[in-house]
């Protein structure tokens, strides 16, 4: 389920994709982006699908709902967990398995164009991990130990990378896809360490969360710092939000009232805009200031 916030009125407008299979419902939303022309596209990593809409018939009319525009499809396995837009004619794609990078370039037919790219340490495969095969290594130990969110900077052209499971943040140059820059946080869990289970490899239990929910303009890059341990309920949820400089140095450390899943930063407004696990007021707002 989405749902459509007025925020100046702090009140839900419209709720929109039901949960499900059906041609104008997804099952699990992982990214939300838009396109030249007010057009804003949902993508649902369980089935690939992705969902248009026009943004201003999506707040206009009631019934209006997003239609089906593509399922992703690679021939190299490669398997979109979130995708942003780099610009009108390219999009970034986070993947799995990661055979040869853990993200991959996208067209605007939203076809891959077999560009890959990414940094990740060797991990040595011991024991039960040494017959694994590339893909089953990709996706079960790779994938579920570098869960990240990111951020798209048009204007720098530069992609942030935040770790939820290791306490890293990566800076990429979308121009020649290199890595410019990675933050190391005070826990320096990376290479990260991990336990093997059935369902592949997860992050040890006692190791510190990362970051996540990154946002950046021309001066610095935000994170909301997960400083809890991978066991704790609660541990992708936090009220510290960290900025840093372009050089990796951190400038600022805010600490909200309140525990949060995810926030905006709306510099026109200059607010900082808050989900909060909290049924009676979801979405919070604060004062944003670098002063």
């Amino acid at each position: 389920m989405v749902t459509i916030w007025d925020i100046d009125q702090q009140r839900e407008v419209k709720r929109i994709i039901p949960k499900g299979e059906g041609p104008f419902e997804l099952s699990a939303v992982s990214s939300i982006f838009l396109q030249k022309g007010g057009r804003v596209y949902f993508f649902d990593l369980q089935s690939q699908r992705m969902l248009e809409a026009d943004l201003d018939s999506l707040v206009a009319y009631p019934h209006y709902q997003p239609k089906f525009r593509k399922r992703l499809a690679s021939e190299d396995y490669e398997y979109a967990s979130r995708i942003h837009s780099v610009n009108d004619s390219v999009l970034v794609a986070m993947t799995l398995p990661a055979l040869q990078g853990r993200f991959s370039l996208l067209n605007n037919n939203l076809e891959y164009t077999g560009h890959y790219f990414g940094q990740f340490p060797f991990l040595e495969r011991t024991g039960e991990l040494s017959g694994m095969t590339d893909i089953s290594f990709g996706a079960k130990v790779l994938g579920n130990l570098f869960v990240a969110t990111m951020d798209v900077n048009q204007p720098l052209n530069k992609l942030v990378v935040t770790y939820n499971n290791v306490d890293m943040i990566d800076v990429y140059n979308l121009t020649d896809h290199t890595l410019e820059l990675r933050v190391l946080g005070p826990d320096q869990n990376y290479p990260p360490k991990f336990r093997l289970t059935e369902s592949g490899a997860l992050p040890c239990r006692e190791c510190h969360a990362g970051y996540k929910s990154p946002q950046s303009n021309n001066d610095y890059f935000v994170a909301l710092r997960l400083n809890k341990r991978y066991a704790d309920v609660d541990a992708y949820q936090s009220r510290h939000v960290y900025v840093f400089s372009w050089s990796g140095e951190l400038i600022k450390s805010i600490e909200l009232d309140f525990e949060i899943a995810d926030f905006v930063i709306d510099p026109k407004r200059r607010k900082l805009f808050a989900l909060a696990v909290d049924a009676s007021q979801p979405l919070r707002e604060y004062p944003w200031s670098m002063n």
